[in-house]
């Protein structure tokens, strides 16, 4: 599995703020909504997806938008992933070998911290699942706009909720 590590510009705006020494409150909103931009997009995400093009297509996406990438080709590798490090949202094809995609997001609506990790399902079918929980899905061709604008959405928490809190 490859990662790409992000690029964080917002440090060096942060810094030459403070020495001007710019205290005006337009500043610091503008700074304050850049460093919750950066916060989004410094999370890690996990790509499923058994098409070697379709996962290079996927990370390269999100990498360039800021976020951390880890590949999985298939179910098996992408609960062993998860089990060994929690990735922030899973993006999550349907049709993997082995355990499929629906297998993989049982298992992980079945554990105790990896029911909240967001999923976002990839898939080629015109239809989903009714009984299936996901955050959002995705029909395939999928492109890279729709992909960033999806994992950005289904990274924000719900609107009411509270930050931290375990809902439970």
């Amino acid at each position: 599995m490859d990662v790409v590590a992000p690029v964080n510009p917002v440090t060096h705006v942060w810094i030459l703020i403070h020495r001007l020494e710019l205290r005006s409150v337009d500043v610091r909103d503008g700074i304050n909504a850049l460093m919750t931009q950066s916060m989004l997009r410094r999370a890690t995400v996990l790509v499923v997806e058994d098409d070697a093009d379709l996962r290079h297509l996927y990370r390269t996406a999100l990498a360039l938008e800021g976020y951390t990438v880890r590949e999985a080709r298939s179910g098996f590798e992408a609960l062993s992933s998860i089990d060994r490090n929690p990735p922030d949202l899973v993006v999550l094809d349907l049709g993997l070998p082995g355990i499929d995609g629906l297998a993989v997001r049982e298992e992980l609506a079945a554990g105790v911290q990896s029911r909240r990790i967001p999923i976002v399902i990839v898939t080629a079918s015109a239809s989903v699942p009714a009984n299936i929980d996901v955050a959002c899905v995705l029909t395939k061709p999928v492109s890279p706009d729709d992909l960033l604008q999806t994992v950005a959405k289904c990274l924000r928490p719900p609107p009411g909720a509270m930050v931290g809190s375990d809902g439970e």
